[in-house]
């Protein structure tokens, strides 16, 4: 659902978009196969401090390439769970966030539970940039990056930074082109 923005006098949106479903899979590359990585590594510590403890895995202690693959069948079906809830929890949050460009102020709304508004003047902006790592690249979407100075912008960031994620890269150029208007 859209939000509702109040808007100063003399204001208008210049820009309304949200991130484009593209950064679901970044943030499952990113997040969901940390969480798969750190299950295996754990499991596998798990199995080698407790196969003593636990009878059913003495199998182990003989030879244990024959159940190499019942766990990686494990693993792989654990890894298909978590990125199929991560999938689908990441694709309502993605579309709880919206970005407003006005002629004013550049304006962030995210959150699933609760909403998180983030607004900087441009009068307030330092720097501008555009940002494409090689994942982002892969799937076709860019950041914006506007850096102000060392300001609590949220609870969570105080880096002094704002991104606008899940762009696409033409649209990432066209808000660092009219920000970098507004700032000059």
């Amino acid at each position: 659902m859209k939000p509702n923005i109040q808007l100063h006098e003399g204001e208008s949106i210049l820009i309304e978009t949200q991130p484009k479903q593209a950064i679901v899979w970044y943030w499952i590359t990113i997040r969901a196969l940390t969480w798969v990585a750190t299950l295996f590594i754990i499991l596998l510590f798990s199995m080698a401090q407790f196969k003593e403890a636990l009878g059913f895995l003495s199998f182990l202690r003989t030879n244990p390439l024959p159940y190499l693959g019942v766990i990686a069948i494990i693993i792989a079906v654990i890894a298909a769970l978590i990125v199929t809830l991560v999938y689908v929890w990441l694709s309502a949050v993605s579309k709880k966030h919206w970005y407003f460009i006005t002629n004013e102020r550049c304006i962030n709304f995210s959150g699933f539970y609760g909403i998180n508004k983030q607004i900087i003047l441009f009068a307030n902006i330092v720097d501008v940039n555009v940002r494409q790592n090689p994942l982002e690249h892969f799937l076709g979407i860019s950041s914006v990056i506007i850096d102000v100075p060392s300001l609590m912008l949220s609870r969570r960031r105080s880096r002094g930074s704002l991104a606008i994620i899940g762009l696409t890269p033409e649209d990432a150029e066209k808000i660092s082109h009219l920000i970098g208007e507004k700032m000059s």
